[in-house]
């Protein structure tokens, strides 16, 4: 049944009383509050001003086609007592949306829930990064298993300043790459303590470890031994360069040992040896060409060598 002619609402207060029904193609203002006690129904409605509802519901603001069944939003307020809740707030054009917790409390968690063994995805679409603060933890009950895909020179960094000087860098930008790196680790007086190995689609790579400029690479700065071993357990199966960047010195040079200084080593260099030398250490002369200009031992720890005799 149509209402009788009017725009406010309050002339309508019997009326509304009175009928099941209220149908109006006309524009309704009102002053005061307009409690309905049944459901409202406004096809291609809009809604102007701030709107608040206010109720105790497992249902209190559901979006969807099929109302409550399986709806696209459901807002529960079905907990006694509740004070906490989500603030969503908008922005200008570039200034992003924020989403944040809101309650009477000091410090409040956010908790985002996929249904069963579903994946929640964060930026799945979008080509933009995912910034997580500083100190931020991740982890749980659950191992944390995760794949990074990227082609880029800086794809993992890590490190107090971010990008600039990181203590570990992931390159991943050479094309067609195959070979990597793997660490597993073992358990605790394994023999095999952790191990760092090569992985690749090929059946033989090669691990290169390289310093910046002219730093060094050392091996072994604990206690133990530096054991050096190719398959089947040799020692050294094929050809080692031991200070090959070394030029060769007349009477030999510091630079050119090999082996502690505190220690017996290994010198090399032209003409007899004038390098000072723990006792014990071995001089090569590399333009020896008699049986005593060969070979030479030091044995003062000093400056003082002693020719060896070699076969001719």
């Amino acid at each position: 049944m149509a209402a009788p002619g009017g725009l406010l609402a309050e002339n309508y207060s019997a009326y509304i009383s009175q009928n099941a029904g209220f149908n109006t193609a006309l524009p309704i203002t009102t002053s005061s509050s307009l409690v309905v006690g049944g459901t409202i129904t406004a096809a291609g409605q809009s809604y102007e001003g701030a709107q608040t509802i206010t109720a105790m519901s497992a249902n209190a603001l559901t979006v969807g086609p099929n109302g409550t069944t399986n709806p696209t939003l459901n807002v529960n307020t079905n907990t006694t007592n509740a004070a906490t809740g989500l603030n969503i707030t908008g922005a200008a054009a570039a200034a992003g949306l924020a989403i944040a917790t809101t309650s009477s409390g000091t410090n409040e968690n956010l908790t985002i829930d996929a249904k069963g063994s579903g994946t929640v995805t964060i930026n799945g679409t979008a080509t933009g990064i995912v910034a997580l603060p500083a100190g931020s933890t991740i982890g749980g009950s659950v191992p944390l298993t995760s794949t990074i895909t990227s082609s880029s020179a800086t794809a993992f960094q890590v490190g107090p300043n971010g990008a600039t000087n990181p203590v570990f860098d992931i390159d991943a930008s050479v094309t067609s790459q195959v070979s990597g790196l793997k660490v597993q680790g073992r358990a605790a007086g394994n023999s095999a303590g952790v191990v760092i190995s090569v992985t690749s689609s090929g059946t033989n790579e090669n691990m290169t470890f390289t310093p910046k400029g002219t730093g060094t690479v050392a091996l072994g700065s604990g206690t133990g031994s530096v054991t050096l071993a190719g398959t089947g357990g040799t020692f050294i199966n094929n050809i080692v360069t031991l200070a090959g960047g070394t030029a060769v010195t007349a009477g030999g040079a510091q630079a050119a040992a090999i082996g502690s200084s505190a220690g017996i080593g290994f010198y090399f260099g032209s003409g007899a040896p004038t390098v000072t030398a723990p006792q014990g250490s071995l001089y090569l002369r590399t333009d020896g060409s008699s049986t005593s200009t060969r070979l030479y031992v030091n044995t003062t720890g000093s400056t003082t060598w002693t020719n060896v005799t070699t076969g001719a």
